[in-house]
């Protein structure tokens, strides 16, 4: 039944065409994330009624993560990134809202077909299933090398705020890397980690909305330094990820990244 639960929803998630360009299919997008909310809340049901229910060790730790995964995600998707869309104007923060949510829960849907068919045969992974599949890991280290970045281009725009022209272009690229991590980054966060980054760029993209230099905003100064102290704790948590122990971050490649925007 589980497996049913998941790839049902899986197979709802998939109708969502997100490389549209077309108002009329955002809207059908929006119905289809609308009507799979009570799908994950029937899945979440099932999950704890099986766990009322005498089962092995083994089978209740494989649901109990599987529960709070379930109810972390759907707060993250319905009460953050589509909190509000109906009175949005901006059709690509409309669209960048829609597609981090399909992303989100298409993620979450295969993560949890994953983990339970790996429990049924350990011998399985997540490629065997999925074509694209990132595993955890993959995952945890792209958003500490897109936060690594982030970091490093903040710090950079911070420390060089008051040069007008190293500045101005500074602000482009910080710009264009911010456009990016919100539209394939955002739905690695932690759900208690997004409220800080998502205020942050609405906050930065309407500081510098008209913005002339040299820049004399000490309002927009202190923000920035602010997330960069916040940045810097985010980075020390997702080193501290189990799965990370003994991997360090890949200085050289994401120094070449870091390159493509200075």
């Amino acid at each position: 039944m589980s497996f049913i639960f998941l790839f049902r929803q899986l197979r709802y998630i998939s109708c969502i065409d997100v490389a549209t360009r077309r108002n009329i299919s955002l809207s059908c997008g929006l119905i289809i994330l609308t009507l799979i909310r009570s799908e994950i809340r029937q899945s979440i049901k099932f999950f704890q009624l099986e766990l009322g229910k005498k089962h092995s060790r083994e089978i209740e730790d494989l649901f109990q993560p599987l529960i709070f995964q379930l109810s972390m995600e759907l707060k993250r998707v319905y009460n953050q990134e589509l909190r509000n869309i109906l009175e949005m104007k901006n059709i690509r923060n409309i669209r960048g809202r829609i597609e981090n949510s399909y992303g989100i829960l298409k993620n979450l849907f295969e993560q949890a077909i994953v983990q339970i068919a790996e429990y049924y045969d350990p011998t399985i992974s997540g490629e065997n299933i999925f074509i694209a599949f990132m595993t955890r890991f993959g995952q945890s280290m792209k958003l500490r090398e897109d936060i690594y970045i982030l970091h490093k281009l903040l710090t950079l725009f911070e420390e060089n705020i008051n040069i007008a022209l190293k500045s101005f272009s500074m602000l482009e690229s910080l710009k264009n890397y911010m456009l990016y991590f919100e539209s394939f980054t955002f739905k690695l966060l932690r759900y208690d980690d997004y409220e800080e980054f998502s205020k942050f760029f609405n906050d930065f993209f309407t500081d510098t909305k008209d913005i002339s230099f040299p820049l004399d905003n000490t309002k927009l100064a202190g923000k920035v330094h602010n997330f960069i102290i916040f940045l810097e704790t985010t980075l020390n948590h997702i080193n501290n990820r189990s799965e990370l122990q003994s991997k360090p971050l890949d200085m050289e490649r994401a120094g070449q990244l870091l390159r493509q925007y200075i």
